[in-house]
């Protein structure tokens, strides 16, 4: 007994034929939609979309969104911040870790991300000292990396003695205040 071959000329599948006697490579192929996105060539997956543009749609609410910015550390670093004006908090849009600080991926290690865009765009974190989320200057959030307005490197005692609510006899009267 020979085994079926498939219809299609030059195709030299045998075996088990899925339907109109073509192998099923080609029965797929000749029942697939392509992707209603115009310069994608896949084929549809669901809602006349390819996978990836199913996903991005479901996702970002757009087909040509995309979750990652590859380039330089400064251009991925804005791609997650929802930047507001000058006086307001800057959320992390990406991902946080269980306190609620934002996380910064670089290929080294990830990093917190205030820390980062504080020492990137304003300059070193002077040894001995943290960046304190500054509630008197308008900070309300742990993931906020304005390092502008909100940020400013203290000790850890005032950080957590602001945290309480207190301001230390030698803080500054506008920097007085944590967002805890």
């Amino acid at each position: 007994m020979t085994k079926p071959t498939c219809v299609v000329d030059d195709c030299s599948n045998v075996g088990q034929k899925k339907g109109h006697g073509k192998c099923w490579k080609h029965y797929r192929a000749s029942r697939a939609i392509p992707c209603s996105v115009e310069e994608c060539k896949d084929t549809a997956a669901a809602a006349g979309l390819c996978t990836t543009h199913y996903t991005r749609q479901q996702r970002h609410g757009d087909v040509h969104a995309t979750a990652f910015v590859k380039g330089d550390d400064e251009a991925r670093f804005w791609s997650h911040v929802d930047r507001r004006g000058d006086d307001e908090c800057w959320p992390w849009t990406s991902y946080t870790d269980r306190k609620g600080y934002g996380i910064f991926r670089m290929p080294d290690r990830p990093h917190p991300a205030h820390r980062w865009a504080y020492e990137h765009f304003v300059g070193p974190i002077p040894e001995g000292l943290t960046i304190d989320h500054v509630k008197n200057k308008g900070c309300t959030r742990k993931d906020c990396v304005n390092f502008l307005a909100h940020l400013e490197p203290v000790t850890n005692e005032v950080n957590v003695l602001r945290s309480y609510g207190y301001c230390p006899p030698d803080a500054h009267e506008e920097g007085c205040g944590h967002v805890y």
